[in-house]
């Protein structure tokens, strides 16, 4: 079942160090572009907590089409004294607009949306949100947040976006039964498949890197 609580401005990347039983906390918003933190003399362990971003919405006529929310994560991280640590905290999802454009996907990763029958229009994916260490590269990713799918739309229902999070992230949902499959949430490995529509062009499916 799907979650009715949302929270698009808990976009936070917070870092926790200890020095002699004294905690020590630094708060990282969006900001849309990468941010850094070096880590302090004598510091070899930080705990990190971090929410990714939500989809966009679609454009609807009184049909509900939720967007997926952000994952999140804690985790302790081993670190180096005087290692930079590069932090992307990920941007919510443009919305979709009727007859004008698609949702553009969110800062570090969200993808972007498209326009079905020159009218209905997706909203974009939410970014991730991701610590790297001592580069800037995907492959230089330590701790990594999924962002959630944006909704689609198709006349007559909503379809929703699916949550980001867990090993897989949620697929999404449609509240039109019309013998379809949903996109796919991503894995750890690999992008999700994305959705089908019986007549119709199956969604992209999603893929590392192209945003």
């Amino acid at each position: 079942m799907k979650r009715t609580i949302r929270i698009k401005s808990l976009l936070t990347l917070l870092f926790s160090f200890g020095i002699l039983g004294a905690w020590t906390q630094t708060t990282y918003s969006y900001t849309g572009s990468m941010q850094t933190y070096i880590v302090p003399p004598g510091i070899t362990s930080i705990l990190v907590e971090m929410t990714a971003a939500e989809g966009g919405r679609s454009m609807g006529l009184g049909y509900p089409h939720e967007p997926g929310l952000g994952g999140s994560i804690v985790a302790t991280m081993t670190v180096v004294p005087g290692s930079t640590l590069n932090l992307f905290v990920g941007g919510v999802g443009q919305n979709g607009l009727a007859g004008s454009s698609a949702g553009g996907g969110g800062f570090n990763g969200g993808g972007d949306a498209a326009i079905a029958f020159d009218y209905y229009a997706g909203g974009g994916g939410g970014g991730a949100s991701d610590v790297r260490i001592d580069g800037a590269a995907l492959t230089d990713r330590a701790l990594v947040a999924g962002g959630g799918g944006g909704s689609a739309y198709n006349y007559g229902s909503g379809d929703n976006g699916g949550d980001g999070g867990g090993l897989v992230g949620e697929e999404g949902f449609s509240n039109f039964s019309h013998g379809t499959g949903p996109g796919k949430g991503g894995s750890q490995v690999a992008g999700g498949a994305g959705g089908t529509w019986s007549g119709y062009t199956s969604g992209t499916p999603g893929a590392l890197g192209t945003a």
